[in-house]
């Protein structure tokens, strides 16, 4: 039996996650940014609190790299970021399971917040996501755990031609946090939600090989 667990938090690094279109927008400006200028001017924050960045995910294949889910560089105004991760995985001779949940959250800075959204503004965004899965080596084989590395490693073929393994697994994931009405987001950020189910059968020839066929 593997349970885990983490924490993490992070300060953004201003040359890293700057909002990358704020020197236009202080020489192109326009009426969305007036609050943020103003503000700036009067000295109540500086350009370098304006620190934007996003929240994202691709496909959990290499098909399509393409990010369904992206808030894109809305998150302007960000102060610190938590995250957190529970785990748990366990197996039974040909038998393997495991799932995990995510959260990662974004924590605005108030006085940028309420210059870019006004009273609209939001304190905090949370992304998050979870996934199950099981597996089961059909012919006698048996699941490997590597307890120093506490990961999972290469399975034991139950013939001597190898093994199939049967596999399944649900996935999700909620980049939506905000309120929505009249067809217009009034506050935080709708970035979208994804489903994804998949059944895979995986071959091993030997110790050193895995086909696998995933829908």
């Amino acid at each position: 039996l593997h349970i885990g667990g983490a924490f993490s938090y992070r300060n953004p690094k201003t040359t890293q996650f700057k909002f990358k279109d704020f020197e236009e927008i202080l020489e192109n400006p326009d009426g969305d940014y007036d609050d943020l200028i103003a503000a700036i001017e009067d000295g109540k924050i500086s350009d370098l609190d304006v620190v934007g960045t996003s929240m994202d995910s691709r496909n959990s294949t290499n098909i399509n790299r393409k990010k369904y889910m992206n808030t894109g560089d809305m998150l302007i105004g960000v102060d610190h970021e938590t995250a957190w991760t529970v785990e748990l995985a366990g197996h039974w001779k040909g038998l393997r399971y495991e799932g995990a949940y995510i959260a990662r959250t974004a924590h605005m800075n108030p006085v940028v917040n309420e210059a870019i959204y006004g009273d609209e503004g939001f304190k905090t965004f949370t992304g998050d996501g979870w996934y199950v899965q099981a597996s089961y080596m059909l012919f006698g084989g048996t699941q490997a755990y590597d307890s120093d590395g506490a990961k999972y490693t290469r399975t034991t073929s139950g013939k001597d031609w190898g093994d199939l393994e049967l596999a399944a697994r649900f996935q999700t994931m909620d980049l939506n946090d905000g309120v929505v009405e009249e067809n217009k987001v009034v506050k935080g950020i709708m970035a979208g939600k994804a489903n994804m189910y998949e059944l895979g059968l995986n071959y091993y020839p030997n110790k050193n090989v895995k086909i696998s066929l995933n829908y």
